[in-house]
């Protein structure tokens, strides 16, 4: 049907379907993630498991799973189990330039781009 300013209406019957439909659907997509889903589980990573400083500035899930935390004390790879360091070391030119890293990022073959605030930009080879 169709009113006095060109909009296109429903009739009642139709708009009340669609209004229950739309009330009905979060409520059964609830009941479907309680049963079909495993509760969600965190877990906290702090200095006492590893971690090289408590302020993370970037945050990355690599392609084989690992979690790397860009701080302003380094770069840290968890895996899961225990984390792994990655820091400034002076007159070594394949280390990063500062350890400052404010963010992290994975190219299409698995390297990693690690910005640093005045180191510039650094590529980890994931070989």
């Amino acid at each position: 049907m169709q009113n006095k300013s060109g909009f296109t209406t429903r009739s009642n019957a139709g708009a009340i379907l669609a209004l229950c439909a739309m009330l009905l659907l979060p409520v059964s997509t609830a009941l479907a993630g309680k049963n079909g889903s495993h509760p969600m589980r965190f877990d906290r990573l702090t200095l006492d498991q590893g971690l090289s400083q408590s302020n993370i500035l970037s945050i990355l899930q690599d392609s084989q799973g690992y979690m790397w935390f860009g701080t302003e004390n380094g770069l840290n790879r968890y895996n899961g189990y225990a984390f792994e360091h990655f820091k400034r070391e002076r007159g070594n030119p394949d280390t990063l330039s500062s350890d400052f890293i404010f963010d992290v990022a994975e190219d299409a073959e698995g390297n990693l781009w690690i910005a640093t605030n005045g180191g510039g930009l650094a590529m980890l080879d994931h070989e």
